[in-house]
Parts: structure tokens; sequence; C-alpha cells
């Protein structure tokens, strides 16, 4: 029997409209059978037939593969707490969808003085949904003793059975994960409880009563999280210390909630081969360059080597790529429509059209697109025509515009208006998006034609710098 999220995906996989998916490389983890993978072929297959496929300028194709195992697949197990419950997150796209059920969350970080050193759960997280409990705890100093094993007791009763961990550092941050046996009640109570061995084999338990509260948005989830805010995204980073490598995965929330986006990048785009762009900074100013960690679909974990850096670190993004999510949010389209030309005539209108929707502050931020010049051509016996565009609001602005999408106008008889057949769009300049191509039916090549379709706003390059300071 198809679980329910399979049964799901089976029934619905209305939203892709942007494929690059080898339906032949499914994981046997995913437990489809030739059944559910040929459904989900012909309707993915389906929907590109009726959509305006566009030249891809990177990865943004990465929905699919979650919505296939819908099991969205995130660097870290902490943030795991934030799918399906409060706000669902992808952290790969960065998409926030609003949920009914309730999350729970540490009221403040727990220390407590081991030796000459301390342990600290700097979050804690319970989601209601499926029962799960993520626990995120950091050590410092701890010496001359062995991390043996780690309890969790809710209502006397311990639900992480043989939970054995065995670290041997001195130092360390770990995350861990469990399930509850019963629903979780607000008034359960809750003790976490470290086993250590020092080098005489006496045990050492370090209890903790956790004291949870309920969220209430998503901006409590980065509560005890290092973070920091531009231009009204947080961008907070959970990090885990393996020997030398810090593993660091980010997280972009937007301090609005009428400002939605999803993820492309984290600093540079990894198609460019140039380099993350993120960086370490240690207490003397030394910098390191964080390498791109790839797991499954996510593209939010970046490795930094820590061997000769010394404590505090901070990280700096110096900014982000993000992108609109029009259908899945129901936003509006502007419509345009264009003069005719006759073949091989050029002309200079300097139109300019603001595409903000009321529904996504952040298209507020920049939305103008000016049409410079249009321009009806044939390239290889396909009737063309060109619009040459510019987004005059990037000039000094943090939230640069740099693609739009170009969307047909249905027809009441049947097709698309003008003719509209597909539309193309190349790279003008710093990653921007300003030569369009629209591809029209040969059916009256002979005559002048003008053009008309929906424009809306797509992807925005945020800049910061955003500098996180880690906690020590």
């Amino acid at each position: 029997m198809k679980d329910k999220y399979t049964q799901k995906l089976i029934e619905g996989i209305d939203n892709i409209d942007k494929l690059d998916f080898k339906f032949d490389d499914f994981n046997e983890d995913i437990k489809l059978d030739e059944k559910d993978i040929e459904n989900i072929k012909n309707k993915a297959y389906e929907k590109i037939d009726k959509s305006n496929l566009k030249k891809y300028k990177n990865k943004k194709i990465r929905t699919l593969v979650a919505s296939i195992s819908l099991i969205l697949i995130i660097g870290t197990p902490t943030i795991r707490a934030l799918v399906d419950h409060l706000y669902k997150y992808d952290i790969s796209s960065g998409k926030i969808i609003k949920s009914e059920e309730a999350v729970y969350i540490l009221r403040e970080p727990i220390t407590k003085k081991v030796g000459d050193g301390s342990i600290t759960i700097d979050s804690f997280y319970i989601d209601t949904k499926d029962e799960n409990i993520i626990i995120n705890e950091t050590a410092k100093n701890i010496k001359g003793f062995e991390y043996i094993k780690s309890e969790l007791i809710v209502n006397n009763k311990d639900i992480m059975k043989d939970t054995y961990t065995k670290l041997d550092e001195n130092t360390w941050t770990k995350h861990t994960g469990t399930y509850l046996n019963n629903k979780y009640n607000k008034n359960d109570k809750v003790k976490y409880i470290i086993k250590l061995r020092d080098k005489n084999d006496n045990i050492t338990k370090v209890e903790f009563d956790i004291d949870l509260i309920e969220a209430k948005s998503v901006e409590e989830y980065n509560k005890n999280v290092p973070k920091d805010t531009k231009n009204d995204i947080t961008l907070s980073a959970l990090t885990t210390q393996e020997n030398n490598n810090l593993y660091v995965d980010f997280m972009a929330i937007p301090k609005n909630e009428n400002m939605n986006f999803e993820v492309d990048n984290y600093g540079n785009d990894i198609n460019k081969n140039i380099g993350s762009g993120i960086y370490l900074i240690d207490s003397n100013g030394k910098k390191i360059e964080g390498e791109y960690v790839l797991e499954g679909i996510s593209n939010n974990r970046f490795k930094f080597n820590t061997k000769e850096l010394e404590k505090p670190y901070k990280i700096e993004v110096s900014s982000i790529d993000i992108g609109i999510n029009r259908e899945g949010q129901k936003l509006k389209s502007t419509k345009v429509k264009l003069p005719k030309l006759k073949v091989n005539e050029k002309l200079e209108i300097y139109k300019t059209i603001d595409i903000k929707d009321k529904n996504n502050e952040l298209t507020f931020k920049n939305s103008k697109v000016i049409i410079e010049s249009v321009e009806r051509k044939i390239l290889n016996k396909e009737d063309v025509y060109n619009i040459k565009i510019a987004y005059p609001d990037n000039k000094d602005n943090n939230v640069k515009l740099n693609y739009i999408s170009i969307d047909p106008i249905p027809s009441i008889l049947g097709g698309f208006k003008s003719n509209f057949v597909s539309s193309s769009q190349d790279a003008i300049k710093d990653g921007m998006y300003g030569n369009i191509d629209i591809y029209m039916s040969n059916k009256g090549i002979n005559k002048p034609r003008g053009t008309e379709f929906n424009m809306s706003p797509s992807d925005y390059t945020v800049n910061g710098p955003w500098v996180i300071k880690l906690i020590d």
C-alpha cells in the first residue's frame, strides 16, 4: 500500500512547469513501482507539452525530485522540524508554506558545567505531525570524558533506546533525532540526559530539564540560531564540527509574511565554477572560502577547513539568488502588448512596465522593466519577435531583478494570442537576462505582426553582506 505522500504525488503533479530530471535515475529508497513511475512520467510530460519552456540558466528544477519523494531533503536533521509543520520549508529551494500543525521549541538555550567545560542545548524541536524530536547540542572543553550515550525522557520514559554516540573530542556539535511513541502534549515533562565516562570508568550524568514553548512564527525557529538580517531576509547558519571540518547549513527566511521566495543559490552559482563566494573568518581576520557540499537536492551546505583558524568565527555571505514561485503563490501577471512590425523592422520604444504584485512584498523592492526596443526577424525559417529590456531599479539597489517570466495569453478560440508558440531568453550582463525572443507560428508570416504576453517578476539577486557570528 502506498503512503499518503506517494499517492498525493500520483494524483496531482500539476505544479511542474520546468523539468530537468532523468526518470531512469529513481533511487530504490523512493519506493515507487513501475506503474507509479509511468504515471509520473505521463503527467509530467503532459504538463511540459502545455508549458512555455525557457532556456534554463541554472538548475532551478529540483522541485520535481523533492515532489517525487515528498521527503524534503535538507542539509541537517536539526531543521527537519521545519518541514511539513508550522511552516513547510524546503531548504533546497527556500519555499515556505503555512501549515496548521504545532511545533514546540526551546524557550532559551540551556548550559551545564562539566569540569572546566560546558555543554549547551542550543535548540530543541518537537513537531506534532510526525511526532519527531530534534536536539542540537554544543560542548566546549570537555576534557577527560568520553561521550557514551544520550537519553530523552518524556513523562519518565526513555524514548531514545541505545542511542550511543561515543565521541572522544573535547569539543563537539551534535544533532540527534528520534520519534515520540505517543502524541506530544504541551504539558508533558521532557528531560534530556547525556552520559559521560571518565578515565576511571565512572559515569557522569548531565541532565537538562527542557522548557518548551509553541512556535508562533517562522522567526521563532531562528530564535537560538546564529543569524543576520539584510534587506528583510534573515540568513541563519546551523553548524556541525567534524574534526577539522566545519559544516554550515544555511536557511533564508523572510522577515515579512507577505514576502515569499525560493532560494536558488547561496553565494555564487555552483554552475559558474568560480568558487562559492562564502567565507569563514577567524578571530585574526584570516579568511577561507567555503566548499559546496552536494547532498541530494540540497544547495545550502558548505564545508570549511578550520585546521589553521582560531575561534570565534564569523561567516560572510555576499549575496543570494532567489526566485518567486508565481504559480504556487497565485500571483498576477501584467499584460504587455507590443506594436506590429514588418519582417526586419526594428523600433525603439522605451516603454516602462511596472510588474509589482501586492501579494508579494519582494516585488515592491524592484519591479520596473523598460522595453528598449523591439525587432522582428526570420531566424532558421522561424518568425521571431525580439525584445531588448533593461531593469532601471537595479541601479543602487541591493535587490536586483535579473529575470522575468514571459507567458502566452490563452485565446478564447484555443491556442494563444498573437500566434505565440514559445519564448527564450539570453543573458546580457552580470547574470541579468534582457534579450527575449518570442517565436510565433508561420501563419501570416508575410503580414505586419505584433505580440502580446503576460510578464511577471521571477528571479532576483539580493546583496548583503550577511555577517553571521557563530556561537563560540
